[in-house]
């Protein structure tokens, strides 16, 4: 099907590249018999049979812009985009052109680093005794000296692994939001948290 789109656009191009010619040829000939009134028809015959080229012409950009545009994703804040641990069937995917992606295939992470935030995976023994709002405190081995007041955001309700292995605690993620962030701390760092039991 492609290429009969290629041939049919290829076709009308040389339809109208022998249109040209032949009205460059008229034009010549009234030249030649001093016909100026028909000289200045040939010329405005020209001039629409341009015209009309263009405005296909435009036509055309514009539906493969929009084309275009519909296969590009935007942000809906600033940040960066990063890969982390994306995994296909088990095994490590790598996002490269002409790639084939399933549909509803994680191909990228987003990251707005406006705001920073803490997650911390909890064993099943110790998450019903943590609450929303409630303090706790971090710290990271990058900056082990200092010590940053936090507050349980969010807890999850489902597990971070569905079926984790046999004897190995579920665990469930805790996101913390931590007052006064240093802006040098990187993403993915570890850190050590303790929860104020209430």
């Amino acid at each position: 099907r492609d290429l009969d789109v290629q041939f049919a656009k290829y076709e009308h191009q040389l339809a109208e590249s022998h249109l040209e010619k032949k009205l460059a040829e008229l034009d010549l000939q009234q030249y030649k018999n001093g016909d100026y009134i028909a000289q200045q028809e040939a010329l405005q015959t020209r001039i629409e049979v341009t015209r009309e080229k263009l405005k296909r012409r435009t036509e055309s950009y514009g539906t493969v812009l929009r084309a275009v545009r519909q296969t590009q994703l935007s942000a809906p804040t600033d940040g960066i985009i990063f890969h982390h641990n994306l995994r296909v069937d088990g095994k490590p995917f790598a996002l490269e052109p002409g790639v084939r992606v399933q549909q509803g295939q994680v191909l990228l992470r987003f990251a707005n680093l406006s705001t920073k935030h803490v997650r911390v995976a909890v064993c099943e023994t110790d998450i019903l005794r943590l609450t929303e709002g409630q303090a706790a405190s971090v710290r990271f081995p990058a900056l082990p000296t200092q010590e940053y007041a936090a507050t349980v955001k969010s807890i999850s309700e489902l597990p971070r692994v569905e079926k984790p292995n046999p004897g190995q605690c579920v665990e469930y993620d805790v996101i913390l939001e931590v007052a006064d962030l240093p802006a040098r701390l990187k993403l993915g760092m570890t850190c050590e948290v303790k929860f104020v039991a209430e």
